[in-house]
Parts: structure tokens; C-alpha cells; sequence
């Protein structure tokens, strides 16, 4: 799911120096090379155009993001290229460079370890820093990358090995050949198909005209409708032409999302098991509606019954690393119900950044919530992915939503009968929240170092080495610190409550719990006295650990834990220690190439109760 391959080091803050953007001195433009260049290693080439009118003299860095490898710089070229920090990288001048007059490119071939076949993974949030001869920052500027189109075959092609197929360019293209036939649809071609659709014979008349009937239980469905059918075009009143009516009805079905929908002499009757029943019978009104492309509209008399074979239908939208506004979720949200899904997941917080207002620690959203060019991360955290140098810039890196903005996310989501399944990542993919209470550390410790280290995260003794799944080796929060469980449960309470505010009960969190990287706490002394301490010999143990303080936290809250399935694994199998509990695992890495499509069948076989999240299906 998130083995996206990543990469570190610092540089210099200009915001807090009131540096702004002037005039872009340069333009940067990027070519694929091949991949296998050399064995585990393709070619990367950067084109540098001088479009001011002086002289681009060697005191400068290029900062740039790019899902891709690590560089290998090549000691005669007159750059060096150096991985920051997981998708941040940059390059400046190295011994060989010379001024590079206006008007002038200088080309910069090097290698990196990996290999890239698309040309989204091309560079992107370059910005360039200018400094004077003493190093002292000048200006900063935003760089538009430019992309050569990808024409040749080793550019979308890399050497694979028969253990490992990799799908390339021709695979995919060869895979989608298999869509292109045309296929006959009607009004009832609808997404999902309905279970059973039964043409009756002859047509009825949908006007612009509605007359709407529903049972007081079924107010809030029928609101909704009524919202719908309007913005159709239709008037809906008590002297409607065609009848739209909602009703419960008891089908001695055990799926309580049941409906049937019946169209006959311009009569349209939905029933469902429930009011979640009635609620999907409409969405499939309204997509037989949005077939007919205008209304009045002539439909076929049908009778259609369904209902879904899955409990748990969800969607998980990562808001962490690209921020998406409430606004855009509620539209999503509408999207969802249209489709009759029933489960947002929102993956609140991660390494790139924390996303949610907690009363109390305001540093997760000040420090945590933005990104951009700096020294220490004191402010915000550096960049990553492609939006550029700004901490303060209306773009996708920075934002968070309120407390208020999520209560009406929940109950916006709620009204379509939608649950909104909150994520926060621990104790890997922890790092904005590291970054953010190390702030709060460095602003309390001189005055009230209790509370500097009330909801500390780290040991700063720390000399653990270690590389996770997107290149961060510092992005695990330490487990034999109290404080750490002071901040899940204040984390916890606090998002409870939010859902209590919205009258709702907080029923799954998802606790993450994926990606921990082989190496951490091994250099940290607290972890290792810990151990001691608690009889523990295996590193490893520590994890275990952590999940056994935090699932009761959440049991005392009537709240099932889940997570991604590395919470109920061991190394390569299931843990027992977790088994037969109601922790429920979400199956991610089930690509047959890693030979790892069985794990979810062992997992349930251990009696964990599983979620499919295939990474080979699609990520929002």
C-alpha cells in the first residue's frame, strides 16, 4: 500500500527571515535516461536555463522532490545532487562548476539506485535558494519543472527478473486493450449493479413534477432526495404528476441494507430494510435518473431488488501527505454514497504531516500541519512531494482541519450513512508528531520542564539507525516512554469526544501500526533499560508491548481497534499473542509478485478478523 521508495538532510529557513519570492532567475528542465544504466541504478538528467540577466554565479542550492533513489553523484561532474529526507532532495554547485552566463543551460547527468517508469515521478517542488559569498540567504524562488514526454522503451521499461515481474508500460497497455470493446448500456447500467433487475413491460413517465412520500422514520432520507431531485430540474411539492414513495419494510432478510424499487405507471416505490436500505434504493433512482441525461424522462417499468454483499464497502483518503479541505470531503462523501459505500477512512496523520485540531496540543497543527523550507523544523517540517518552499502558501502541504470543520465532516457523513473511520498513525509513521512535540519540548523546558516533557515522543539520547519503507530514520515514537502513552490516550480522548459532540459513538480507530523499521529503539538506553526491566530479550517485544497498553486504552472506551496488518503479524506469520481479540487487521500487501496474496487467509485461519485493502486495487 505505502511501500512508496523515499528520501534526508536540513537546510537553511528563509521564512523566518521575511524572505519572500521575486523574480525566477532560472528554469529547470527533466529527462528519463534508462533505467538499468547499471545494474539497480537509472539515469536522471537535469537541464539548468539561465533566463535572468546576470551571471548564475555558485551560490545557490536546488531543493527538489521526486519519488525515485537515492543519487550516486559522479566526482567530475560540476554538480553534486544529495539525498534530505525521503521524496527531498537538492544539488549545487560542486568544485568543477562555472558561473553560468544568461541564456546559458548546463546539463547534469547522474545516477540513482532504483528505477522510475512513469513520468509522474518526475521532480516536482523544486525551488531554488540564493545566497551572497558570506552564505547568507538572498532570495528564494519557486522553479516550474518542465518534463521531457517519455518516447523511448527504456524509459517505461526496466530489466525485471522472474521471481519479480514488473508492470511496465506495455503490461498496462496490454491489460487495457481487454476494455476496449464497446458494451451496450441502458438506464439500468448503474454502478454497483443492482443484484436483480426485472423488466416489467411498457414505461412510465418521470416528470418534472414530484410528489414525495416517506414514513417520519425516513425524514433525513427523504431531505436528501428532495435536495437531489431539485437540483435535477424537478419541483418537488404536495401535487406532484409522478409518486416517489419511501417506505420500511420488514423483507425477513438478514442484510439490513436491503431495498427493492419498483417503477410502475409513473409510481416509483422504494422499501428498504432500514432507513441505510431506503437511502440506497434512492442513490439508484438517482443514477437511473442521471442515465436518462434530462427530465421528464421515459424509463422502463422495473423491479429491482439488491442489496450488498459486503458490510465494510471503504474508501481511504490520505489527507497527511496532501491535504484535502472539508469542503472537498464533504463532495467526496457525496461521491461515496452515491456509490452506496459505507466506510471513509481518513488517514489523519503521518509522517509528512498531522492533520486534526487537538485542544490542548496545539503544536500538532502549527508545527505539524505545514511544510517548508527549514533548518530545524522548529515551525513547520521540511517539504515533501511537490509543493515548493511556502509553509504559509494555500496549497495541499499545509492545512488541517478544525475540530469544528471534522464534527461537521462526521455529521455531513453520518446523514448518508457513511462512518468516518479515523486513522492515526503510530508507532512508525509518527514523525510529524515527533517534529511537533519536540516544538513543544524546546518551548517549555526552560519555564515548566514537566510539561516539556509531558507528551515527549522521543529519546534525544537516541542513536537508533534505521531506514523506513519511504527513507525516514526518524519517524518512530519511543515505546518505553510514558509520556508516549500520555499522548495516545490524550490523542484518543480528544477525538472521541469530538464524535460524542456530533452525537455519534467513536466505534473503530485505526491505530496504523504499520512499517516499524528494523533497527529502532536499539540504540536508545531507556528502551534497553525498559527491557531489562520487564524481562524482554528480543527488540522486537517492544512492539507487542506498545499494542498491549493501547488496545485496552481503547477497550475501556467500548472502541475496536484496528489496524494495517503488520499488528497482527510476527516477522513473516500471524502473532498469537493478538489472535481470536477484535483487533481488526487491515490486508494491504497481498500482490502475488511478493507472493504475499495468502497473508490475508492466514490471518483470518489465526482468527483475526480482516479487511481487504489490496494495494493492487486502487488508493485515494
Amino acid at each position: 500500500m505505502k511501500r512508496i521508495v523515499f528520501i534526508i538532510f536540513c537546510m537553511i529557513s528563509l521564512v523566518s527571515c521575511g524572505v519572500r519570492e521575486t523574480t525566477l532567475p532560472i528554469s529547470l528542465i527533466w529527462e528519463m535516461g534508462a533505467n538499468g544504466i547499471v545494474p539497480g541504478q537509472y539515469e536522471n538528467t537535469f537541464y539548468i536555463v539561465n533566463t535572468g540577466k546576470t551571471d548564475l554565479d555558485e551560490y545557490w542550492t536546488i531543493y527538489y522532490n521526486q519519488i525515485g533513489g537515492v543519487p550516486v553523484s559522479s566526482e567530475d561532474a560540476p554538480l553534486k545532487a544529495a539525498w534530505i529526507m525521503s521524496t527531498y532532495y537538492n544539488m549545487y554547485p560542486a568544485a568543477q562548476y562555472q558561473q553560468l552566463a544568461p541564456g546559458d543551460t548546463l546539463k547534469f547527468t547522474f545516477r540513482c539506485r532504483g528505477g522510475v517508469i512513469k513520468e509522474t515521478n518526475h521532480p516536482e517542488g523544486a525551488y531554488i535558494v540564493l545566497r551572497d559569498k558570506n552564505g547568507n540567504q538572498k532570495s528564494i524562488h519557486n522553479i516550474p519543472v518542465e518534463v521531457i514526454p517519455f518516447t523511448r522503451a527504456y524509459q517505461w521499461t526496466r530489466p525485471t527478473t522472474k521471481e519479480l515481474p514488473y508492470p511496465d508500460g506495455n503490461y498496462m497497455y496490454e491489460q487495457n486493450a481487454f476494455f476496449g470493446e464497446p458494451v451496450e448500456l441502458d438506464e439500468f447500467a448503474i454502478f454497483p449493479s443492482p443484484k436483480k433487475i426485472e423488466k416489467t413491460g411498457g414505461n412510465s413517465t418521470f416528470s418534472q413534477s414530484v410528489q414525495l412520500k416517506h414514513a417520519p422514520d425516513l425524514n433525513n432520507e427523504a431531505a436528501l432526495l428532495r435536495e437531489k431531485l431539485e437540483s435535477l430540474g424537478c419541483s418537488v411539492s404536495d401535487a406532484g404528476e409522478t409518486i416517489v414513495e419511501l417506505a420500511l419494510v420488514d423483507f425477513s432478510s438478514t442484510n439490513n441494507e436491503r431495498y427493492e424499487l419498483e417503477i410502475k405507471d409513473s409510481q416509483i416505490k422504494i422499501a428498504g430494510a432500514s432507513a441505510h436500505g431506503v437511502f440506497n434504493g434512492c442513490q439508484t433512482l438517482l443514477n437511473i435518473l442521471g442515465n436518462t441525461c434530462s427530465i421528464p424522462a421515459n424509463i422502463p417499468n422495473a423491479h429491482i431488488a439488491d442489496e450488498p454483499d459486503l458490510h465494510h464497502r471503504g474508501v481511504m483518503l490520505d489527507v497527511s501527505r496532501n491535504f484535502s479541505t472539508k469542503e472537498n470531503v464533504l463532495k467526496m462523501i457525496d461521491w461515496l454514497a452515491n456509490y452506496k459505500m459505507n466506510i471513509l477512512h481518513l488517514h489523519l496523520t503521518d509522517d509528512e504531516a498531522w492533520r486534526i485540531e487537538i485542544p490542548g496540543l496545539e503544536e500538532l497543527i502549527a508545527v505539524g500541519s505545514r511544510r517548508g523550507h527549514t533548518i530545524d523544523e522548529s515551525d513547520f517540517l521540511q517539504p515533501a512531494f511537490s509543493w515548493g518552499w511556502d509553509a504559509s502558501a494555500d496549497t495541499p502541504a499545509n492545512g488541517y482541519f478544525t475540530r469544528d470543520e471534522f464534527i461537521e465532516i462526521l455529521k455531513y457523513a453520518n446523514q448518508r450513512h457513511i462512518t468516518v473511520l479515523p486513522e492515526v498513525d503510530i508507532p512508525g509513521h509518527s514523525r510529524a508528531a515527533i517534529k511537533a512535540m519536540n516544538a513543544r519540548y524546546r518551548k517549555y523546558i526552560d519555564a515548566d520542564p514537566q510539561k516539556a516533557e509531558e507528551y515527549l515522543l522521543i529519546d534525544f539520547a537516541d542513536t537508533s539507525k534505521y531506514l523506513s519503507a519511504q527513507n525516514f530514520t526518524d519517524n518512530v515514537l519511543n515505546v518505553a516512554l510514558p509520556s508516549s502513552y500520555r499522548f495516545v490516550e490524550k490523542v484518543i480522548d480528544e477525538i472521541d469526544k469530538m464524535y460524542n459532540d456530533a452525537g455519534l459513538k467513536l466505534t473503530v480507530f485505526h491505530i496504523g501500526g504499520d512499517e516499524v523499521p528494523r533497527g529502532a529503539w536499539e540504540g536508545s538506553d531507556i528502551c534497553r533499560e525498559f527491557m531489562k526491566e520487564k524481562g524482554m530479550t528480543d527488540i522486537k517485544e517492544l512492539k507487542d508491548y506498545f499494542l498491549e497498553q493501547v488496545l485496552p486504552m481503547l477497550a475501556v472506551r467500548g472502541i475496536q481497534p484496528a489496524g494495517w496488518e503488520e499488528v497482527a503479524m510476527r516477522g513473516d506469520t500471524p502473532n498469537p499473542k493478538f489472535a481470536n481479540s477484535n483487533v481488526l487487521s487491515y490486508c494491504w500487501n497481498t500482490l502475488p509478485e511478493w507472493k504475499s496474496d495468502e497473508l490475508p487467509y492466514k490471518l483470518a485461519n489465526a482468527g483475526y478478523s480482516i479487511i481487504l485493502a489490496n494495494v493492487t486495487k486502487y488508493v485515494v
